[in-house]
């Protein structure tokens, strides 16, 4: 790999993505480097990993960019910019340049990278069980939703819905991306528990326990307003979330970004989900009025400084 003046030897190279590498017409396709593919320690300017997008369906190619940019002010958020690739000395032309979602950027906002990390995916999870049919989400009584695994992006099985207290269920769904700590789906499935069974007068008080209240509103109020398709409001998956030893409180964060600035959601509603049990995070937490508020307000701040043509 040369960047600028600088070689290095030995990157590991392999194509990324799902639908950007099914459903792209060509050659074009999206590029992961490894930097210490073959060299333990190599990095490019502090960086292990390099994710170049080739933004399908996005003919502008400034969708992740802008997005990423304006979300990692407020949340745990890659960073993104430009890159001309060329292989083998041909001109492969411009690439999204998306900051991997790993160590370095875990202690970029938390200091340390003592936590276990999740990735809610749109396909299956770490464990064993395939995507089942389209389900619903938690059944009376709690307990395994209908459909096996995947459920559709109707159900809430990977939005943070209690699913009960056996692990494998959540191993089915949840992708175990990091674990630091002996127990990690007790944490999460914790979290999940407080989120959606705590009785409305200890709601407040009680989440604030479990879940970084305010981050999760900030990264809510950024997927909605960049309309972002690939999303917790839209899909109730593909997110990434890190439980923080040190507060004991689950965080989100940004995955997929080629997907915001959706046209067909132009005139999307801010409170979408705001009552569809399926989207706890949404549910729950927009049905405090304090919360709810303080919602509105960073809604406000984002369309201010972020959400506007001068800006952009």
């Amino acid at each position: 790999l040369k960047f600028r003046e600088e070689i290095i030897e030995g990157v590991g190279v392999r194509y990324k993505g799902n639908t950007s590498y099914q459903r792209v017409n060509g050659e074009k396709k999206s590029v992961n480097i490894s930097i210490d593919s073959t060299l333990e320690g190599a990095d490019l300017e502090g960086y292990d990993t390099l994710n170049f997008n080739n933004a399908a369906g996005d003919q502008t190619l400034l969708k992740e960019a802008l997005y990423f940019n304006a979300m990692k002010k407020y949340a745990a958020c890659p960073g993104a910019g430009f890159v001309q690739l060329n292989i083998n000395g041909e001109n492969w032309g411009v690439y999204s340049n998306a900051q991997q979602q790993d160590s370095p950027l875990i202690k970029q906002y938390f200091g340390s990278n003592n936590g276990d990390r999740w990735k809610s995916p749109s396909g299956s999870g770490s464990g064993a069980g395939a995507g089942g049919p389209g389900g619903g989400g938690r059944p009376p009584g709690g307990g395994r939703p209908p459909g096996g695994g995947g459920g559709g992006w109707s159900s809430g099985d990977k939005a943070l819905l209690y699913l009960g207290d056996n692990p494998s269920t959540y191993e089915n769904l949840y992708e175990l991306k990091k674990q630091n700590s002996d127990d990690p789906w007790a944490n999460l499935i914790h979290a999940t528990d407080v989120l959606n069974n705590t009785p409305a007068g200890e709601f407040k008080t009680k989440v604030n326990e479990v879940l970084a209240v305010d981050s999760w509103l900030w990264f809510l109020v950024l997927e909605n307003v960049f309309t972002d398709d690939d999303s917790y409001w839209h899909k109730g998956c593909d997110y990434m979330i890190y439980y923080e030893p040190e507060s004991g409180r689950i965080f989100p964060i940004e995955h997929d970004g080629n997907e915001a600035f959706t046209s067909r959601d132009a005139r999307l509603n801010p409170f979408e989900h705001d009552t569809n049990t399926n989207r706890p995070v949404i549910n729950k937490l927009l049905s405090v009025p304090d919360f709810r508020q303080r919602y509105i307000a960073h809604m406000r701040t984002v369309l201010e400084n972020d959400f506007n043509p001068e800006t952009l």
